[in-house]
């Protein structure tokens, strides 16, 4: 078991997140999912503003842009269990 709030995983958007969306919590949901796009089947929603996971920023490489599907960095800052 490794307990670290501080640590920030990649994560592929299920729809289309802007810059606005850095500092909200979001849910994860799963998807249909597509080997020809690489699109995940688990992703991050982004009609929802509640769930456990805090975007913090994007994922800055050359096959990653700001738009449908993004991949972005993610923290859990809260208890997934309810009892922080």
């Amino acid at each position: 078991m490794y307990i670290q709030t501080l640590i920030a995983y990649e994560a592929q958007y299920t729809g289309t997140p802007t810059q606005a969306d850095i500092g909200k919590v979001h849910t994860i949901s799963t998807t249909a999912g597509d080997t020809n796009n690489n699109r995940s089947k688990e992703g991050v929603t982004t009609t929802t503003n509640s769930g456990i996971a805090k975007q913090v920023g994007f994922v800055e490489r050359p096959d990653n842009s700001i738009g449908q599907y993004a991949r972005g960095y993610f923290v859990f800052p809260a208890s997934t269990f309810g009892n922080d």
